[in-house]
């Protein structure tokens, strides 16, 4: 459940799932329930995210340097902090989209811009998962992006760092 306040009346209530469109948050209190329509000025998320709740994700990925197969680790959440479980919620992840993830789509075509965060973009989340995985994750500088970010590891050299994927 995730709880909100509505700022109106300073009233704390849970819900199920709490969708962003535009200027509106669409708030359904069950399952299968109606979706209730507030102004996203009047809604303020409380438990945005329990940091022991993070889902941790895992891909394969070929290390540049040893050439092996590489557990990579991310978080994927949505910017307002709840997971992104699988399967998406593409139509969750469609509404929430920005005006710059839209245009950027239109230039991108074969891309889509979704407002979440994964590893390296969330220094609170990064922050956590440095602490859990410290032999599998570095702050490191990539000449590509230029700067700094957290970054996995190679499991197996251990020195080659898997920069943003």
């Amino acid at each position: 459940m995730i709880k909100f306040k509505d700022k109106r009346n300073d009233i704390i209530k849970e819900a199920y799932d709490i969708e962003f469109k535009d200027n509106k948050v669409f708030i359904k209190f069950t399952k299968n329930g109606k979706a209730y329509g507030y102004s996203s000025s009047n809604i303020e998320i409380l438990n945005k995210q329990a940091d022991s709740e993070l889902f941790i994700y895992t891909f394969k990925h070929n290390c540049y340097k040893c050439k092996r197969d590489t557990n990579i680790l991310t978080y994927i959440t949505f910017k307002y902090g709840s997971n992104l479980v699988y399967p998406w919620d593409k139509n969750k992840l469609n509404n929430e989209k920005t005006g710059d993830g839209i245009l950027n789509h239109t230039v991108y075509e074969e891309m889509e811009f979704y407002p979440i965060d994964i590893i390296g973009l969330n220094k609170k989340y990064d922050n956590i998962f440095l602490n859990k995985y410290p032999k599998r994750l570095k702050v490191g500088f990539s000449k590509t992006e230029n700067e700094l970010y957290l970054m996995n590891l190679c499991e197996h050299c251990v020195e080659s760092r898997e920069g943003s994927l």
